[in-house]
């Protein structure tokens, strides 16, 4: 005899659990042990894989990306290193007719000059002593604005396409070495002059509002090519332009050394620490000189001997009769009204 309810209990024991219906309608599935897993945490697990499959291929991208970009600028580098090695120093060139020139850069006037060939003359301090009568005493003190300008003279040498010997090639000597004797008797040296116009001890050195350092960069150029030069077709120094330079100290007789060319302005206007020792003796050196502008300095004293006055071919000239002022020259001796 079975017991109804014995039945009724393995019938009961028989029907499925509330976690295989779930299974059944895929709404879970079963894990070891008859346990239902969730399908929000394995959609959640996914969103993580793909999240941190998102970031590393990012990564690897902007990896690519900066190299990309670095190996780019050390090969443009490379280029431009490579290019300026070949180019260096070549002048620029241009067509006119049947021969290649240049463009002047002394004149400044744009007007083409055959290409030169470029020479560089190497200079002792005894190519000085011989070929510009100087007797070598001024280079005992190391220090000297004069031993400066040898030093530089004797690490950079002259351009030139001629040699010492030749006129045009003492010339280029000459010129450089004043123009270098200039710099270091005007860059930065301490005066009365300068403590009374900047303050006590206070010294500016050399600058222009377009050229912070004028020439200090330039000593393996040409002079013709240094800031405020210029020169002739025959790179001879014609003029010297450094107003508003911040110049002090004093006007070097070596300047002088310029008056055997063609040397017709000097103009050092605007530069009031410029005055020791007075109103230069060595314009007294220049033959060929058309302007000297000195506006704005703070050279007091008188002029010096004057032996010629050229008033020449000015008709504009004569209100007055002839000037009284005449009569307080003692030391002239040449004087041109026609």
């Amino acid at each position: 005899v079975v017991d109804e309810n014995d039945d009724a209990e393995r019938q009961h024991d028989q029907l499925p659990t509330v976690d295989q219906i779930l299974v059944e309608r895929g709404q879970g599935r079963m894990l070891s042990g008859g346990t239902l897993a969730d399908d929000d945490d394995d959609n959640e697990s996914d969103q993580h894989r793909r999240s941190r499959s998102c970031i590393r291929n990012k990564a690897v991208k902007i990896l690519l990306l900066t190299m990309g970009i670095v190996a780019g600028f050390a090969i443009g580098f490379l280029a431009g290193e490579w290019d300026e090695e070949k180019t260096a120093g070549a002048p620029k060139q241009v067509e006119t007719g049947d021969e290649i020139t240049v463009e002047n850069r002394y004149t400044g006037g744009g007007s083409p000059v055959p290409v030169p060939t470029p020479q560089r003359l190497d200079v002792t301090q005894q190519d000085l002593v011989d070929h510009l009568n100087l007797d070598g005493s001024e280079f005992a003190n190391s220090k000297s604005y004069q031993s400066r300008a040898l030093d530089v003279l004797i690490e950079n040498g002259v351009a030139a396409e001629d040699g010492p010997n030749t006129p045009n090639g003492r010339q280029k000597l000459a010129q450089r070495y004043a123009l270098l004797c200039l710099y270091y008797s005007t860059n930065g040296v301490r005066t009365s002059v300068t403590d009374a116009q900047f303050g006590y001890g206070t010294c500016p050195k050399w600058h222009n509002s377009n050229i912070p350092a004028p020439w200090k960069f330039q000593w393996e150029d040409d002079e013709c090519d240094w800031s405020g030069v210029v020169c002739d077709e025959r790179g001879l120094v014609k003029r010297i332009e450094l107003a508003n330079h911040l110049m002090t100290g004093f006007l070097p007789m070596e300047l002088g050394l310029l008056g055997q060319g063609p040397i017709e302005v000097l103009d050092f206007s605007d530069n009031r620490g410029l005055g020791e020792g007075g109103f230069p003796d060595v314009f007294s050196e220049f033959n060929s000189l058309a302007s000297i502008g000195l506006r704005g300095t703070s050279f007091v004293g008188s002029v010096g001997p004057i032996e010629v006055l050229d008033f020449s071919d000015n008709r504009g000239l004569g209100e007055g009769g002839f000037p009284d002022v005449f009569s307080e020259f003692n030391s002239l001796g040449k004087f041109c009204y026609w």
